[in-house]
Protein backbone atom coordinates (compact mmCIF):
# COMPACT_ATOMS: atom_id res chain seq x y z
CA UNK A 1 0.00 0.00 0.00
CA UNK A 2 0.91 3.47 -0.22
CA UNK A 3 -0.84 6.99 -0.23
CA UNK A 4 -1.11 9.54 -3.07
CA UNK A 5 -3.13 13.39 -3.22
CA UNK A 6 -5.33 14.22 -6.15
CA UNK A 7 -3.15 16.89 -7.97
CA UNK A 8 -6.63 19.25 -8.12
CA UNK A 9 -8.13 18.77 -4.46
CA UNK A 10 -5.14 17.26 -2.54
CA UNK A 11 -7.40 14.91 -1.31
CA UNK A 12 -5.15 11.71 0.36
CA UNK A 13 -5.63 8.48 -1.54
CA UNK A 14 -4.45 4.68 -0.15
CA UNK A 15 -3.71 2.36 -3.35
CA UNK A 16 -2.95 -1.10 -3.36
CA UNK A 17 -0.83 -3.35 -5.37
CA UNK A 18 -1.06 -6.78 -5.15
CA UNK A 19 2.41 -8.37 -4.15
CA UNK A 20 1.98 -11.82 -6.90
CA UNK A 21 1.46 -9.10 -9.27
CA UNK A 22 5.08 -7.79 -8.57
CA UNK A 23 7.08 -11.43 -7.83
CA UNK A 24 5.47 -12.02 -11.47
CA UNK A 25 7.32 -9.81 -13.17
CA UNK A 26 10.71 -8.68 -13.58
CA UNK A 27 9.54 -5.13 -14.89
CA UNK A 28 8.48 -3.04 -12.22
CA UNK A 29 8.75 0.54 -14.00
CA UNK A 30 6.50 3.21 -12.42
CA UNK A 31 3.98 2.54 -15.75
CA UNK A 32 3.80 -0.88 -14.82
CA UNK A 33 3.04 -0.25 -11.21
CA UNK A 34 1.03 2.70 -11.88
CA UNK A 35 -1.77 0.26 -13.90
CA UNK A 36 -1.84 -2.93 -10.75
CA UNK A 37 -2.10 0.01 -8.62
CA UNK A 38 -6.25 -0.43 -6.64
CA UNK A 39 -7.45 2.92 -4.96
CA UNK A 40 -9.20 1.66 -1.81
CA UNK A 41 -12.15 2.61 -0.82
CA UNK A 42 -11.26 4.28 2.59
CA UNK A 43 -14.32 4.76 4.57
CA UNK A 44 -14.09 8.15 5.89
CA UNK A 45 -15.18 11.25 4.53
CA UNK A 46 -12.69 13.71 3.33
CA UNK A 47 -11.98 17.14 4.90
CA UNK A 48 -10.02 19.67 3.81
CA UNK A 49 -6.41 19.84 4.79
CA UNK A 50 -6.43 16.13 5.53
CA UNK A 51 -2.96 14.33 5.98
CA UNK A 52 -2.78 10.54 6.01
CA UNK A 53 -0.04 8.39 7.26
CA UNK A 54 0.13 4.42 7.04
CA UNK A 55 1.52 3.11 10.38
CA UNK A 56 1.08 -0.49 9.33
CA UNK A 57 -0.51 -3.65 8.45
CA UNK A 58 -1.21 -6.78 10.46
CA UNK A 59 -3.84 -9.84 10.14
CA UNK A 60 -5.47 -8.06 7.06
CA UNK A 61 -5.89 -4.86 9.53
CA UNK A 62 -4.61 -1.30 8.35
CA UNK A 63 -3.30 1.18 10.97
CA UNK A 64 -2.96 4.79 9.82
CA UNK A 65 -3.43 8.38 11.57
CA UNK A 66 -4.96 10.91 10.22
CA UNK A 67 -4.31 14.69 10.90
CA UNK A 68 -6.83 17.62 10.26
CA UNK A 69 -5.52 20.78 11.17
CA UNK A 70 -4.03 20.08 14.94
CA UNK A 71 -6.42 17.52 15.51
CA UNK A 72 -5.23 13.74 15.31
CA UNK A 73 -7.03 10.66 15.06
CA UNK A 74 -5.61 7.08 15.15
CA UNK A 75 -7.57 4.43 12.57
CA UNK A 76 -7.62 0.27 12.18
CA UNK A 77 -9.61 -0.34 9.13
CA UNK A 78 -10.57 -3.76 8.07
CA UNK A 79 -10.74 -3.51 4.72
CA UNK A 80 -12.31 -7.25 3.89
CA UNK A 81 -15.31 -6.89 6.27
CA UNK A 82 -15.83 -2.67 5.68
CA UNK A 83 -15.30 -2.77 9.87
CA UNK A 84 -14.03 0.61 10.62
CA UNK A 85 -12.94 2.08 14.44
CA UNK A 86 -11.37 5.11 15.32
CA UNK A 87 -9.94 6.69 18.00
CA UNK A 88 -10.41 10.67 17.83
CA UNK A 89 -8.77 13.46 18.96
CA UNK A 90 -5.84 11.55 20.71
CA UNK A 91 -2.50 13.13 21.73
CA UNK A 92 -0.51 10.80 18.62
CA UNK A 93 1.20 13.29 16.46
CA UNK A 94 1.83 13.87 12.94
CA UNK A 95 4.09 16.89 11.61
CA UNK A 96 3.33 16.88 8.28
CA UNK A 97 7.44 18.22 7.22
CA UNK A 98 8.53 14.85 8.94
CA UNK A 99 8.18 11.14 8.44
CA UNK A 100 6.06 9.07 10.83
CA UNK A 101 8.31 6.25 12.37
CA UNK A 102 5.76 3.93 13.39
CA UNK A 103 4.72 0.45 13.38
CA UNK A 104 1.52 -2.25 14.02
CA UNK A 105 1.57 -5.34 15.35
CA UNK A 106 -0.56 -7.68 17.71
CA UNK A 107 0.54 -8.65 21.46
CA UNK A 108 -0.43 -12.25 21.24
CA UNK A 109 -0.18 -12.49 24.99
CA UNK A 110 -3.33 -10.00 25.65
CA UNK A 111 -4.79 -10.14 22.21
CA UNK A 112 -4.44 -7.18 21.84
CA UNK A 113 -3.18 -4.94 19.05
CA UNK A 114 -0.60 -1.85 19.43
CA UNK A 115 0.58 0.68 17.05
CA UNK A 116 4.20 2.05 18.08
CA UNK A 117 5.14 5.19 17.27
CA UNK A 118 8.87 6.55 17.84
CA UNK A 119 8.80 10.00 19.03
CA UNK A 120 11.16 13.24 18.07
CA UNK A 121 14.73 13.04 19.33
CA UNK A 122 14.70 14.81 23.13
CA UNK A 123 17.71 14.02 24.56
CA UNK A 124 20.93 12.32 23.74
CA UNK A 125 21.58 8.73 24.59
CA UNK A 126 17.79 8.54 25.50
CA UNK A 127 14.58 7.66 22.66
CA UNK A 128 11.05 7.53 23.96
CA UNK A 129 8.62 5.16 22.09
CA UNK A 130 4.75 5.40 22.39
CA UNK A 131 2.81 2.86 22.52
CA UNK A 132 -0.85 3.02 21.90
CA UNK A 133 -3.01 -0.60 22.81
CA UNK A 134 -6.30 -1.24 20.76
CA UNK A 135 -8.30 -3.62 23.27
CA UNK A 136 -12.05 -3.13 25.13
CA UNK A 137 -10.52 0.39 25.80
CA UNK A 138 -7.20 2.07 24.24
CA UNK A 139 -4.69 3.47 26.26
CA UNK A 140 -0.63 4.78 25.91
CA UNK A 141 2.38 4.48 27.46
CA UNK A 142 5.57 6.35 26.92
CA UNK A 143 8.52 4.18 27.14
CA UNK A 144 12.10 5.57 27.43
CA UNK A 145 14.82 3.44 26.65
CA UNK A 146 18.96 4.65 26.82
CA UNK A 147 19.90 3.48 23.44
CA UNK A 148 20.96 6.69 20.90
CA UNK A 149 18.04 5.60 18.57
CA UNK A 150 19.06 6.60 14.65
CA UNK A 151 17.61 9.92 12.85
CA UNK A 152 17.55 7.75 9.31
CA UNK A 153 15.40 5.29 10.53
CA UNK A 154 12.93 3.66 8.12
CA UNK A 155 9.30 5.06 7.82
CA UNK A 156 7.57 1.89 8.56
CA UNK A 157 8.43 -1.21 10.82
CA UNK A 158 8.00 -4.20 9.35
CA UNK A 159 5.94 -6.86 12.20
CA UNK A 160 7.50 -10.46 12.46
CA UNK A 161 7.65 -12.90 15.07
CA UNK A 162 5.89 -10.78 17.81
CA UNK A 163 8.22 -8.14 17.19
CA UNK A 164 8.88 -4.63 14.80
CA UNK A 165 11.48 -4.18 13.02
CA UNK A 166 13.60 -1.04 11.86
CA UNK A 167 16.70 -1.21 9.26
CA UNK A 168 18.78 1.74 10.22
CA UNK A 169 22.23 2.67 11.55
CA UNK A 170 23.74 4.83 13.48
CA UNK A 171 25.78 7.05 13.29
CA UNK A 172 24.79 7.37 9.28
CA UNK A 173 27.63 9.39 8.13
CA UNK A 174 30.41 7.59 10.11
CA UNK A 175 30.30 4.16 7.90
CA UNK A 176 28.83 1.71 10.85
CA UNK A 177 26.86 -1.19 9.17
CA UNK A 178 23.15 -1.14 9.00
CA UNK A 179 21.49 -3.05 11.84
CA UNK A 180 18.16 -3.93 13.14
CA UNK A 181 16.33 -1.94 15.85
CA UNK A 182 13.55 -4.39 16.99
CA UNK A 183 10.93 -3.71 19.33
CA UNK A 184 8.91 -6.41 20.99
CA UNK A 185 5.53 -5.86 20.92
CA UNK A 186 4.50 -8.26 24.09
CA UNK A 187 7.03 -7.09 26.40
CA UNK A 188 7.95 -3.83 25.22
CA UNK A 189 11.65 -4.48 25.56
CA UNK A 190 13.79 -2.62 23.19
CA UNK A 191 16.71 -4.99 21.41
CA UNK A 192 19.41 -4.40 18.26
CA UNK A 193 20.11 -7.37 16.00
CA UNK A 194 23.10 -7.48 13.19
CA UNK A 195 22.80 -8.39 10.42
CA UNK A 196 23.72 -11.35 8.73
CA UNK A 197 27.43 -11.02 7.31
CA UNK A 198 27.76 -10.99 3.44
CA UNK A 199 29.73 -14.03 2.37
CA UNK A 200 31.83 -13.88 -0.86
CA UNK A 201 33.35 -17.37 -2.96
CA UNK A 202 36.71 -16.76 -4.01
CA UNK A 203 36.38 -20.11 -5.70
CA UNK A 204 35.31 -20.19 -9.60
CA UNK A 205 33.17 -22.96 -10.76
CA UNK A 206 33.74 -25.06 -13.64
CA UNK A 207 31.18 -26.07 -15.93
Amino acid sequence: MFTDTESDTFKPLIYSIDYASITSTPDLSCEYLGNEAVLMDTPFKYKKGMEIRISGTCNGLICFGILIEIKTSICIWNPTTREFKEIQNCDFHINPSKVSRAGFGYDSKTGDYKMVRIADKKESGYCEFEVYKFGLQWSKTVLTFHHEFPIDVALRGVFLNGCLHWISSYPYNLGTPKYIVSFDISNEKLMDVLLPEKKYSTSTTKR
